[in-house]
């Protein structure tokens, strides 16, 4: 809660969205672990390379996605951008690509 004077105070519900914080943290160290238990069962090294390559080209696609994003919102913020001057404004698919392309 933000009282006039400028201090804040931190209540049981701020307190609460934290520790909910620290919880998505130990999912996500749980699914690590979850994840190297698998990949040490798996006997074939056909199967381990394909599951590896697989969670590459998945953080290759996520990083591709978020920069395609990320360069889609500035030639829409600007006045003279590029999304602007290429005047598609409501053609999403193709602002999408053109931006992942060249991102």
């Amino acid at each position: 809660i933000i009282y006039f004077d400028g201090s804040h105070s931190e209540t049981g519900v701020f307190r609460y969205v934290r520790v909910l914080r620290y919880s998505r943290l130990l999912r996500l160290a749980k699914f690590d672990q979850l994840l190297t238990n698998i990949l040490e069962r798996i006997n074939s090294l056909l199967v381990l390379l394909a599951v590896k390559m697989s969670m590459y080209l998945f953080g290759v696609v996520l990083y591709v996605h978020v920069t395609g994003s990320a360069w889609y919102w500035v030639g829409k913020s600007t006045e003279d951008g590029w999304v602007k001057k290429l005047g598609e404004n409501d053609v999403l698919p193709l602002n999408y690509l053109v931006s992942v392309h060249w991102a």
